[in-house]
């Protein structure tokens, strides 16, 4: 090697170093975001595939790394006093303990209660990872026991599945709690640097935030209290009621959820992970660099962790691009990268051959009888904290994500309009973006919070916050009650994906192997 190549190497180096040191945050997000997505090109497509898209994706990587030295962070605006070194180690410390112990009582890895939607599906995937070769296929699936491969969304069981491959099962759960702690851990504090302070309160209320569903709940039900006698809040009518019941019939079997953070951690971890952490990026990028330079790239591996989440991005990425003018658009990680990225998880999810439920509300509900419960649903879930957040439009701290804010409010209003899932699932899962710009806008307007008029209304806006942790609080009630256990639930006892009972369910899982990425992409599936 020259003296000129070494000399270019040793500038990369460097780069990449430098990057480690000053965007340390940004560096970790990349490795834990595309990690899953280089296991899955290793695992599912053909070698000489496979090594393309490893390369890709590594050189995808390797180039978003480098870019963070093409900018810094814009300084905040509002002057604060920071803390001290050691005041921020006992903040971090104190968070990082906040981050395991949800995890702990989530029902993540089967050290405390699942949900019967965790115990009866995810565990089996976990198991499935484990013991079959990659890619899975099934003999006999679904209700009609076809052959097929397993389609679904992957990214959060693959790096705890290849733990367990090496270590076994013990193994592999205990993995998928580092690997929550680890993706939750990264969600709070980019939530933390949009917000431009490092605060044990400000995780408090993020970590519990969720919508004023104790007030459709008591509007619809003589019970004031359901905490602990119902499974989760967040279905505010409470199944199995005759609140329930009564609204099924106005509904036509149609519901709307948005989810608490803690029942997203309980119910659906593998939705978070990582589109949470890569709609918080798209954020920051935007505001603090006012630069895309990885945007693309970024919201190519949201799909294998949840298509659902990825289309709810897309209004985001928009609002980048335009905030941003396209600065830095055209890089290698976006225009080479992400293309291949999308192209393959696109085939992949494209292979699927379930039949999912979509069309406009008024296809599935006579509007004039269910209006009325679609007003209390967008009421208790983002409503009254859209009146009672105060909007200034002079504020310094604020006015950066004001346009991500009506955006917000926009998805939020609009979704449930739309069906897309047999559960709905556009509106549940696509949301999760919305969610997390509303507590950013509405975290920020507290911390920005100057004038006396300004902090008079934040105390209104923190009382409902406050009121609004019980729907989170409820779901870690049954993992609270039942305290943690010492080893994940037994190897033999937990099924096979396709021995799932729930067929309604298993329906939705699998593919056609005559798609075009099964016969040209893929490796051989092996069906067990």
């Amino acid at each position: 090697m020259d003296d000129e190549a070494k000399y270019h190497q040793g500038q990369a180096m460097t780069a990449i170093t430098r990057a480690f040191r000053e965007h340390g945050l940004d560096t970790v997000s990349l490795l834990f975001i595309f990690f899953p997505c280089f296991l899955f090109c290793v695992g599912w497509l053909k070698p000489v595939f496979a090594v393309a898209a490893c390369l890709i994706l590594i050189a995808g990587v390797y180039a978003a790394i480098r870019s963070l030295n093409s900018g810094q962070d814009e300084e905040d605006q509002r002057p604060v006093e920071p803390d001290s070194p050691a005041v921020l180690r006992i903040k971090y410390a104190a968070i990082a303990g906040l981050v395991v112990f949800v995890v702990a009582y989530s029902g993540i890895g089967g050290y405390s209660f699942q949900v019967p939607d965790y115990a009866n599906k995810h565990n089996s995937f976990m198991k499935d990872f484990i013991e079959y070769p990659w890619p899975l296929g099934y003999e006999k699936t679904g209700t009609d026991d076809r052959p097929g491969p397993l389609v679904t969304y992957i990214a959060f069981y693959l790096p705890p599945a290849f733990v367990g491959k090496l270590l076994g099962w013990n193994a592999a759960n205990f993995f998928s709690v580092v690997w929550a702690i680890v993706g939750l851990y990264l969600i709070v504090m980019w939530f933390l640097r949009l917000i431009g302070k490092v605060s044990l309160r400000y995780t408090l209320l993020f970590l519990f935030f969720g919508g004023l569903d104790i007030i459709g709940w008591i509007f619809l039900n003589d019970d004031f209290f359901p905490i602990a006698r119902h499974g989760t809040l967040d279905y505010w009518v409470g199944y199995g009621t005759a609140a329930d019941r009564a609204v099924d019939v106005a509904l036509n079997g149609v519901k709307w959820f948005y989810f608490s953070n803690m029942t997203f951690l309980c119910q659906g971890c593998h939705h978070i992970f990582p589109g949470s952490i890569i709609v918080l990026m798209i954020m920051n990028h935007a505001i603090r660099r006012r630069s895309v330079e990885s945007m693309g790239f970024l919201w190519a591996a949201a799909p294998l962790g949840s298509v659902f989440v990825a289309i709810g991005i897309v209004p985001y990425m928009v609002v980048s691009l335009a905030t941003t003018r396209c600065r830095n658009l055209f890089t290698f990680q976006n225009m080479v990268a992400a293309p291949v990225l999308l192209l393959i998880s696109g085939l992949f999810f494209l292979s699927n051959n379930a039949e999912y439920p979509h069309g406009w509300l008024w296809k599935y509900q006579d509007l004039s009888a269910s209006w009325i419960f679609l007003m209390l649903f967008c009421l208790v879930e983002f409503g009254v904290y859209v009146a009672a957040c105060p909007v200034n439009l002079e504020n310094p701290g604020t006015r950066p994500a004001r346009i991500w804010w009506w955006t917000a409010i926009a998805c939020l209003a609009l979704l449930p309009f739309y069906r897309l899932g047999r559960y709905s699932d556009l509106t549940a899962k696509g949301a999760l973006p919305s969610l997390l710009m509303l507590q950013v806008y509405l975290i920020a307007t507290i911390h920005n919070a100057t004038t006396k008029t300004e902090r008079n209304a934040v105390r209104l806006l923190v009382l409902l916050l406050i009121i609004g942790t019980v729907a989170s609080v409820n779901a870690l009630t049954r993992g609270l009650k039942g305290g943690l256990r010492s080893t994940p639930p037994p190897y033999e006892e937990v099924q096979h994906v396709n021995d799932i009972p729930f067929k309604g369910v298993a329906t939705q899982l699998f593919g056609d192997t005559e798609a075009f990425f099964w016969r040209h992409l893929a490796k051989p599936v092996e069906l067990q």
